[in-house]
C-alpha cells in the first residue's frame, strides 16, 4: 500500500466515495499530518507518542566499533543520530493473537 492507495482509503472512510475534492482534501491533510511529524521530530527533536499506534523520536548513537565483512577490518563508526520509531502495545499485541 502507498500514499495514493492510502489516501483513496481514507477519502472512502470519510466520505464514502473517491471524487477529487474528498481526494483532494484528504492529500491536504496526510501531506500536513507528514509535515508535523517532521517538525516535531526531526526539527525540534520531541518525542511523539501516538496511543494505539506508534512512539517515534530522534536518538543519539554512540560512537561504535564494527567489523566490515568483506575486509574483516575493524572500524570505527561515528556519532549519528537515528530516527527510533517503535509500535505501540496495542498493535504488538493484535498481531501475536494473529500467530
Amino acid at each position: 500500500m502507498n500514499k495514493s492507495d492510502i489516501i483513496k482509503e481514507l477519502s472512502n472512510r470519510i466520505y464514502g466515495h473517491e471524487e477529487d475534492s474528498a481526494v483532494k482534501q484528504c492529500t491536504k491533510f496526510c501531506d500536513t499530518l507528514v509535515e508535523i511529524f517532521y517538525d516535531y521530530v526531526c526539527v525540534l527533536e520531541e518525542k511523539i507518542t501516538w496511543q494505539n499506534f506508534l512512539t517515534a523520536e530522534v536518538v543519539n548513537r554512540k560512537e561504535r566499533r564494527g567489523r566490515n565483512p568483506n575486509t574483516n577490518e575493524v572500524e570505527t563508526f561515528p556519532p549519528v543520530q537515528t530516527l527510533k520509531i517503535r509500535p505501540s502495545k496495542k498493535m504488538k499485541d493484535f498481531l501475536k493473537s494473529l500467530s
